[in-house]
Order: structure tokens, then sequence, then C-alpha cells
């Protein structure tokens, strides 16, 4: 009896029977195939023993003992068949030394044995199609390295520290072959582990190596080699990973790998999260483990206070806008009408490094909140400035094309370019709930007298006054403003009441910071367009931080000095400015002050008087010389 275990899905079994006679014993039943399940096959093998115990029971004591000699015989170590005597051989058939028992008896046997080798040939072509989608792949090597991570974080750190281990300081070491891509060699090693590190992974770290899977790696990628592409894709967004293994293949003089991409980026993923890992224990230890820490401390000018410094009119200045380059495409699989649910793979990992607003946080401030208490056109408070920019039409059913998921950033900055917070638009425009939620996080955490400058600044301060947010940023005294550059594009009541040129306490600040932000992080669309959620993250992430620490940050004395000597050539001028004045009979500045509030009063009348019509003279006037036009 044979016993075959098909590779499909089903657990069945085919059992044969068999056709060889013993002499003495009952005549064995023709061949047969089952198909047989495993509570079946246990009972079908119970019967088989039974079988064989009657048929132990019905043979003859020559034939039991003979039995016993064969299986004793075959069982010895030292047995060799070719030895054993009556052994039916070719050449002893060929010479007439033995005769060779030739029936028909065994074609029935041969033709079954055929058909089985033809039925399995058959079932291999006509596999039971896979369902499984493998999403949970990622989340499975995420769980994988997650389980060694406090090991691997430990490891890393010593390598950081102190380098390399010396032979036999952390336990018996462990031989493993694997690949070691540098940046300017690729090589087969043969590495001793030292395995008192903790794990595997915790191994390869100790050595200054970075694994491409949880457990066994085909590839590792040294630490320089992944620092390396790390700040050379900061400085250029436009590098991309694959770039970068392409050219490691060109300088390693090896054709390139269609899969070499995947590699370098699951280990890079690892390596990141083991710096992130890193910073935050520092930061714990030093009393930093707030994740508003590095908001209310990135920027020195804005945060740092003197002892006996005066109070300004704005204690801070912010500028804030969105962004719809950074969109990202949603993987969808195919549907009946139009794109389907989506298939993207499940991932959980986390990058917002303190940069990024919780979505849940967000969402307090959506639509079905702000229906109630947004502006409309039948309570007085029509904005002048409604046609003329498109982020003020629509806010609060704005919505953006389907196939994207992410459809932009709204980023907040302050007046020195420093990231304070950052929030992606989902599947929308500019709506109304990504500054409420930014206003709301600047009022937890810098207090009062905050000057927020928006190019939509004269919209968004009807709104913020109409919100739950109103009486606590009234009482702030937080102002909304517009910057100098979308200034000029506004209604011009809306110049004199928000433009940075107008407002008292603002000096030469422009308020335009995000955009020059903008025209640099452009160059990130093109590595997040199609990327993973976690990956855009860490993407944008990765670069505002990096622009903080190394431009930012290294520029600051550069521009506060900048900023200075553009004030002293202003105040150069000053005499010019008075001589203009005498010559037109202004005593003081305050006659400016007083002239741009009577041009204020009267817009605000021009305008309310705009929208009805008026029974005065003029207004007859007209009328008549409309008939009298219309009788000609």
């Amino acid at each position: 009896m044979s016993i075959r275990r098909f590779k499909g899905r089903s657990r069945t079994w085919q059992v044969l029977g068999s056709t060889t006679g013993v002499d003495d014993c009952a005549p064995a039943p023709p061949v047969k195939k089952l198909r047989l399940g495993p509570m079946k096959l246990a009972q079908y093998q119970d019967n088989r023993a039974i079988q064989r115990k009657e048929t132990w029971d019905v043979m003859s004591t020559t034939n039991r003992q003979n039995l016993l000699a064969l299986q004793e015989m075959a069982a010895a170590p030292e047995f060799d068949a070719s030895n054993a005597p009556d052994l039916l051989t070719v050449a002893g058939v060929l010479d007439g030394t033995h005769e060779a028992q030739i029936s028909h008896a065994g074609g029935d046997h041969g033709g079954e044995t055929l058909e089985d080798i033809i039925e399995l040939t058959e079932r291999a072509r006509t596999r039971c199609k896979d369902t499984r989608t493998r999403r949970d792949r990622t989340q499975k090597r995420n769980d994988a390295f997650a389980a060694q991570m406090p090991s691997m974080l430990k490891a890393y750190s010593a390598f950081r520290a102190r380098g390399k281990p010396d032979e036999g300081d952390e336990g018996q070491p462990e031989l493993y072959q694997v690949t070691v891509i540098d940046l300017f060699t690729e090589q087969s090693e043969t590495l001793s582990l030292p395995l008192g590190c903790g794990g595997f992974s915790a191994a390869l770290l100790r050595l200054g190596l970075v694994p491409s899977a949880p457990w066994t790696p085909t590839f590792v990628f040294t630490m320089a080699t992944l620092d390396f592409y790390r700040v050379s894709h900061a400085r250029c967004p436009q590098f991309s990973i694959y770039a970068f293994t392409k050219t490691l293949a060109d300088l390693h003089g090896v054709p390139v790998r269609s899969t070499m991409h995947q590699h370098f980026s699951i280990a890079l993923d690892l390596y990141l999260d083991l710096r992130r890992r890193t910073e935050l224990q520092v930061l714990t230890h030093l009393g930093r483990e707030d994740p508003a820490w590095r908001m209310k401390n990135c920027c020195p000018a804005c945060s740092y206070r003197l002892e006996g410094e005066d109070e300004l009119i704005f204690s801070m200045l912010v500028t804030m806008d969105g962004n719809d380059s950074l969109k990202r495409v949603l993987r969808r699989g195919p549907g009946d009408d139009g794109p389907g649910e989506t298939n993207e793979r499940w991932d959980d990992r986390d990058a917002s490094d303190g940069y990024y607003l919780p979505r849940a946080q967000v969402d307090e401030w959506a639509r079905r909140r702000l229906a109630n208490i947004l502006p409309s056109d039948d309570n007085g408070a029509e904005n002048p400035c409604k046609e003329r920019w498109k982020n003020m039409l629509n806010d609060v059913t704005a919505k953006m094309w389907g196939i994207f998921d992410e459809t932009g950033l709204f980023l907040c900055l302050c007046r020195h370019g420093f990231a304070l917070v950052m929030v992606d638009m989902l599947r929308s425009g500019e709506l109304s709930k990504y500054p409420l939620a930014v206003v709301e996080h600047l009022l937890k955490h810098f207090g009062v007298d905050i000057g927020v400058g928006y190019d939509i600044g004269c919209h968004f301060c009807t709104t913020l006054d109409k919100s739950e947010l109103g009486p606590k940023a009234c009482e702030a005294r937080l102002r909304c403003l517009v910057g100098s550059f979308h200034g000029h594009a506004h209604n011009r009541l809306c110049q004199v009441c928000f433009l940075a040129l107008y407002v008292k306490g603002l000096g030469i600040e422009d308020l335009e910071g995000c955009e020059r932000r903008f025209s640099r992080s452009n160059a990130l669309a093109g590595c997040s367009r199609r990327a993973s959620r976690f990956h855009r993250q860490q993407e944008i992430t990765g670069y505002f931080k990096h622009m903080d620490d190394y431009d930012v940050y290294a520029s600051l004395a550069t521009f506060l000095c900048s900023n200075y000597e553009q004030s002293l050539k202003i105040l150069d001028d000053e005499p010019i400015v008075r001589q203009m004045m005498r010559d037109e009979d202004v005593v003081d500045g305050e006659e400016f002050v007083q002239a741009l509030a009577d041009e204020t009063v009267y817009l605000q009348e021009l305008w309310k008087s705009s929208k009805k019509v008026e029974d005065t003279p003029e207004t007859r006037y007209v009328a008549c010389l409309v008939a009298e036009s219309a009788d000609l």
C-alpha cells in the first residue's frame, strides 16, 4: 500500500491497493483508488492492521519463520542484497538460472499507475487559485522587527558608541554567510556573529550592518551606506532609492538586481526607526519627552525670552498655508464602475516625529461641526474677496479627485522659517478644519498675542470668530493677517484691515515664509506621489527636520543680521521722509494713521451701500437718462 498527499488545499489522500499475493494467504483485492480525509484515513489504516493480523494468523509456521528471517536480514546493518540467495537478477534470468514469473496480472496495475501519474500531472496544471492578497506581509515583517527592537536598539547604540566588538567580548560567536553591501564594495562574507547581543538582527547591528529581513537576510547594508543616502536624499529629494541602488550596482560592477531597491528600502526603514527611537531615548533622559517640546523650542528667536525684555505688540508671528503638490495616489483594485476597494498593504508605523497633528484631532473640526457656524450669504458677513480666491469657494464641501488619499499638506511656520506643525489634507481641498486645528494648537502652547499670516486671512477671521474657538482666540488677542505678496490680490477693504504693510508691529515682516518653503519642498512630489502613507510621511518629516537642523537654524543669525541691516537703512531715510512731510504740510505720522482709519470707514460704507439700491438724486438722474435714451 502507498499513500500520496496531494499539494492542493484540501486534506485528502489517495490510497492504492496491492495485487501481490502470498502463499497460504487470502487473495489480495484488486487495485483501487480511494480519496480519504483524515478520519477516513485513520479508519482505513485500522482496517488494514486487522487484515494484516488475520493474514498472519492463517500463515503456516514455515512461512512465518521465512518472513521473520527476511525482516531480520533486511534490518541488519551489514546486509548486502547482492549476496542474498535466490535473488532474482537480470543476469540470472538471461542465462536461465532463475525463472521470471511473467503474466498479464501486472498489466492492470501498470495501467492504473500510469493513470495515477497522468491524473496527478493534470491536477498540478489545474491547481486551485490562491485568493490570498498578502496585504499583511509588510505588517508581519514590522511585527517581527518589533519583537527584536529592544535588543536591536541596544546593539545599535553600542555600535554607535564603541564601534565593533572585539573577538569573544560578547559571547560565543556563530558563523553566518551573507552578502554585505557597502558604498564602494559588495562581497559575500562569512560573519562571526556575537550571539550575546540578544538575537540575530541585533548581532548584525552590533557589527554595524543593517539587515533587510528580520530573521535570515540575504543582503545586509552598512550604516555608512544608509546614512549617505539619508543625507543625499534630504539635500536632493529627486534622488530616489531606485536610482541609488542602480548607482551602487554600477560602482560594484555587478548587474542591477530587480529587487535590490526593496531590500534597501526595508533596511533604510529599520535604520531610520532606530535613529528615531534613539533620539526619543535621549530626549526622555533630558526631560523633553513632551510631544510639543520640539515645537515650543525649535526656534530660539521666537521662544526664548530675556529678563527685562520689552513686551511686543505680537509675542509671536506665524504663517500658514496649504499646498497641493504633495498628493499621494491611493492604490485601489479594479471595480465595476470605476476604482475598487483599496488594496494597500497594512502598515501601522508612524513617522510624525512631533511635526504632524493627529488626524483625530483635526477631524474634531470636521464638516458636521462647521455646518452651523460658518458664515453664509444671509447673515451679512459676506467677504468682498470671496470670488478672487478658490480656497474660499465652497470651503466646506471642497473635494479632490478620487484617485488621491492625501491631497496636499497644510503647513505652519514661524516667522524665521522653522516648521511648527503640519497636517495632511485628506481627500479634500483646503478645508477650514485644517487652519482651525492649527490655531487651536498654537493657542494651547504659545498663549496670547499671536499674529497668524494666511493668504485668505480676511475670510478665515470671520470663520474663526463664528467657531467654537472664537471666544478663546478673542481672549488671547490672536489676530489674522494677510501676507504682503497675497495681500495685493485682495480687495482694498481687506488690504487696509489685514495687509501686513498697514498693521502696526509687523515691521518689515512679509508673512510669506510658506511660499518660500513650498518652492523647495515641492521636489518631494516625485518620491511621495505613489508611496505608502507611512513612507510619504517619513519623506516629508525627514526633509523638514533636516532643513530645520542644517539650513534654517544654521542661517538664523544671518537672517536676523540681514533684517537688522535692512531696518537701519530704512531709518537712514527718515530725514528725507520728514522733509517730504513738511513739503506736504504733514505735521507728524499720526496723520497717516488717521488717513488710513478714514479710508477704512469710507470703504466699509461703500461696501455696504453697494449691496442695496438707495433712492438718491444721483440714482434718479441716472434713471432719467436711461429712460430718455430708450425713447430715442
